[in-house]
This record gives C-alpha cells, structure tokens and sequence, in this order.
C-alpha cells in the first residue's frame, strides 16, 4: 500500500474512533433536541409510520408530521439502522463516520498524493466537534463538497449527461438535509445566465436548464407537500423578525472569528495566539516559496463558490430570522470549504510548510477535544449509556400511548409511543387543563427535574 494511502487511513481511523468515543463518553451523546427530533423521525421509519412522530402534535392530534426539517437525514439514518441492526442513536454515528468516509473518497479522487492535507481538516476543532454530533449539516457538508466536485466536473465534460446527472443530484441533495439548500438554484440561475449569455442556446446551457428545472420541480414539489400536510412550506410558521444589517454582520464575524482557531469550536485570546503562533513558527523555520509553473489538480473557485454562496444565503435567512448566533454548526459547512480553496491555492507553496501547519493543528485539536471530553466525564461522572439506562429506567412507569409534558429529549426516540409536548410548544396554555379536554382518555405525566410524575 502506497504510503498515502496509509496517511489517509491513519487520518480517518483516528477521527472515526474519535466520533464514537466522544459521543459515548458524552453524558448526552452529543444530542441536542434537534438531534432528538432526527433520531425520533428515523424511529418512526423504522416503526413503518413514515415521518409522523409524538413530538409536539397539534393539539387533539397524536402524531405530527416531520416537517421542520427537511426529511434526509432521518432517512439515512433509518437506512443505515435497518441494515445495521443498530438503534437509531448509533445508526446516527456510523452515518456521520459514513459521511467522513465519502468525503475523504471525494477529496481523493480530486487532489490524489495530496489528499491527506484536505482530509486532515475534518480534525480541526469546529469539524470535530460537528461531525461527532447528530447534526444535519454532517450530510450537509457532504453535499457541499459533492456540489464543488460536481460543478467542476460539469465544465470538464459538459457534454456528458453523466456529468449532468451528477450536477442534477449534487444540487437536489443540500436541500434534502437544510431547507437552506433551495440556494443551489439561485447558484445554478446563476451559472445558466453566465452560460447563456456567453455560449447561447447551446448544449452546455440546455444541459444547465435541465438540471435548474429538475431542481426547481423537486424542491418545489417537496415543500407543496410540506404546506399540504402542515399549512407551513417548512412545517411550523417562521415570521421575519428582521436582523440590523450591521448587528447581524458584527455576530457573523464574532463566529467567524471562533472558525479561525483551529484549535477549539468557539473564539478564545489564548488559543487564537496559539493558532497563530504555529503557523508563523511554520513559516520562519520552513520559509516556503511560491512556485507559479505549478499546476494544481482542481481549481479553488469551485469550492470558493460554494462556500461563499452558502455564507449570503445565511446571511441573508440570518437577517430575515434575527438569528444571533453563529456557531460551528452554521459556519462550519461554509468554513470549511473556504478553507479547502484557500489550501488549494497554498498548492503552490512548499507542501512542507502545509503539512507541518495543518498537521500540528490536527494534532492539537484532537488534544483539546480528549481534554474536554474527559473533564466532561469527570464533572458528570457517567457516560452516554449510564444516562440512557437511567432514563429507561424513569419512563418506564409512564404507560403507552400516554401524554408527557417537558419530557427528556431523549423519550422521543426511546419511547416513540409517547406524546411528547414540550414547554415552549405550550405556549401560555394551562397544560393539566388544556390536555385533559384535548385528551380525555390519555393518562397525563409531567417531567419535574429528572423524575417524571403523574398529573392525570
């Protein structure tokens, strides 16, 4: 075996074996409750009663349809959990390691002997921690990196229909994982005006319009089922608060910020310096020069392209939504591919010096995030399995099919027979009293601390 095959598989075991350590040794397995309304469709699948779940039903209703987010990420997981035998929390991990592992395929077959440098930044901090966590943007990266291919690929062999099928899926797929994906046809709108304006009507345009209207008509068809079921394209009612424009950009370059320091998911001075002062000490001791003859593999612009389109689009729903916060999980699909354009163009640099940096910062993160987990386990003082069999333990009194109020996120994929309502889906009503007329023969639990008591 060559010796980058070796790197490559070195980097990758490593980081896999970090994906399920960290969520094994996490008390909550790196579940959010958004993760929890993933695993809960995913186990709804698997129960044969498709995307319908007990989470935060319409009142009087038992079951809601899954729709406030998109619907592929519970089905790759229900997929691999139905081939896998393993339950939809671990199902979840093996997709996320699966992901890893089609990224690393990608990123081979584009840059070759130098793959290991792009491959090595799925251990940067913001990466690490994304893709150890039962996120949607996991696949939503994949598909990014997909589409930067795909859109290179097309130019290559425009005349292919092969390549046009790939561009087609590569489009369709962001979508499938975040609403936020419909930007792919403004991306490919773009592309086909450029076409048509520099080529006409010819067959690179044709084959752009084909893969614009197959991507319009699936995302449209897909959220004209969302409002027939729902009332609401993307499931609940998400009305403009609008953001300041200068306010919203100042929080997306605080996140931005955090996204430089390699090191840890969020902005520290401390670590920011570090980060820092590895790249410089690379450049002193190494004093790489520029080789202009050298020809990269694979142009940036592509992943350029991508990066920097998905960053407007969530600036632009960031406005629209006042969102405040921008973290690892918003910027990282983004980031990243910014950060393979920008090692692209380093191609033409001495690679010792990208080795020696990104390495180092491989090494580093994955020394923070042992440190976290471990202080983590030592604060908790039980791993993710310990808090399930408590859990399990818990819900078991509650009997079948009854209604739980403020329960734990994690009942809605370990007792999908439950209706789940959480707090802020009550809104101002009287939960006891509300319930019991909505549900007069259900028997009715409230969630106080971690014990779980019976109301009605």
């Amino acid at each position: 075996m060559k010796k980058v095959h070796l790197i490559n598989l070195l980097i990758i075991s490593v980081l896999i074996l970090h994906l399920f350590l960290k969520s094994y040794f996490h008390h909550d397995g790196r579940i959010s409750p958004d993760s929890a309304e993933y695993l809960s469709a995913a186990q709804a699948l698997i129960n044969g009663e498709g995307l319908y779940t007990g989470s935060n039903p319409i009142l009087g209703l038992e079951k809601s349809y899954f729709s406030i987010w998109p619907a592929g990420y519970p089905l790759l997981i229900a997929f691999v959990s139905f081939i896998t035998t393993a339950n939809v929390f671990w199902a979840s991990k093996l997709v996320n390691a699966l992901m890893l592992l089609a990224c690393a395929f990608l990123l081979k077959s584009i840059y070759k002997r130098k793959s290991f440098l792009f491959i090595a930044c799925f251990g940067f901090a913001s990466y690490l921690f994304l893709f150890s966590s039962t996120y949607s943007e996991v696949p939503f990266t994949f598909s990014l990196i997909y589409l930067s291919w795909s859109l290179y690929n097309f130019t290559q062999n425009e005349t292919s229909w092969v390549a046009c099928i790939h561009l087609a899926l590569a489009a369709i797929l962001p979508f499938l994982f975040r609403y936020i994906g419909v930007f792919t046809c403004f991306l490919l709108l773009g592309l086909l005006l450029k076409s048509f304006l520099e080529n006409g009507l010819k067959s690179r345009t044709i084959r752009l319009l084909v893969v614009f209207s197959t991507t319009v008509f699936f995302e449209v068809t897909y959220l004209s089922i969302n409002f027939i079921r729902t009332g609401n394209l993307t499931g609940i009612s998400r009305p403009s608060k609008f953001h300041e424009p200068f306010s919203i950009m100042i929080d997306f370059a605080k996140g931005m910020l955090g996204e430089l320091v390699f090191i840890a998911p969020y902005f520290n001075v401390f670590l920011m310096l570090l980060t820092m002062s590895v790249s410089v000490l690379a450049w002193l001791y190494i004093r790489p020069s520029v080789n202009l003859s050298q020809e990269t593999r694979y142009s940036s612009q592509y992943f350029l392209l991508v990066g920097i389109c998905y960053f407007f689009s969530l600036l632009i729903i960031g406005y629209l939504l006042k969102i405040k916060t921008f973290d690892y999980r918003f910027l990282g699909p983004g980031s990243l591919l910014i950060l393979f354009g920008i090692i692209d163009f380093f191609l033409k640099w001495k690679i010792s010096f990208l080795k020696v940096t990104i390495l180092s910062f491989l090494i580093l993160s994955l020394c923070f995030s042992i440190r976290e987990s471990y202080h983590g386990y030592s604060v908790e003082n039980r791993s993710y399995l310990g808090e399930i069999n408590y859990l399990q333990k818990e819900v078991s009194k509650v009997e079948e099919g009854s209604i739980l109020i403020e329960g734990n996120k994690h009942y809605k994929y370990l007792r999908p027979d439950l209706i789940i309502f959480d707090s802020w889906y009550l809104s101002d009503t009287i939960p006891k009293q509300r319930l019991k007329t909505e549900y007069p023969e259900k028997k009715i639990y409230f969630q106080e601390g971690k014990h779980i008591l019976r109301v009605y």
